[in-house]
């Protein structure tokens, strides 16, 4: 008699091994930002999920490092404009990165100007982390 043993398959797991801590995937992220912003948590959003070396580009290629210069981008924002609509699509998925749709109905505070505001951010994913995000709107030419 031959005894063969058969060898049950390890049962995959979705959960890392004891002790390891996977990173967020670009998707996982993506979702965590817009149910943020959706709630307009932006603080909350670049606290949470923005690298502490973190680069944001804008269309009017002001560039900001770290984040601390993107927080205090986002307090000024926050402070000058009031928000009467936030649509969000999203998130769009691609390697290391995704893509969030904003359409946002504002009143600039100081002018008392409401602007329309359709922009699109790309989102970079390095290590569980936000570590590029990059604008793009419609400058009104």
């Amino acid at each position: 008699h031959r005894y063969r043993q058969q060898v049950q398959p390890e049962a995959s797991t979705d959960e890392p091994p004891t002790g390891e801590q996977r990173c967020p995937t670009p998707m996982s992220l993506g979702k965590e930002l817009v149910k943020l912003c959706r709630e307009r948590k932006y603080g909350d959003a670049i606290a949470k999920l923005y690298s502490e070396d973190v680069v944001t580009v804008e269309p009017c290629d002001e560039c900001l490092k770290g984040i601390h210069a993107v927080q205090e981008k986002n307090d000024w924002w926050v402070e000058n404009f009031e928000i009467h609509t936030n649509e969000i699509q999203g998130p769009f998925p691609h390697h290391d990165r995704f893509a969030v749709a904003f359409r946002t109905d504002v009143t600039h505070r100081p002018s008392q100007k409401r602007i329309a505001l359709d922009e699109i951010g790309v989102y970079t994913v390095q290590d569980g982390k936000i570590i590029r995000a990059e604008f793009f709107h419609d400058d009104g030419e």
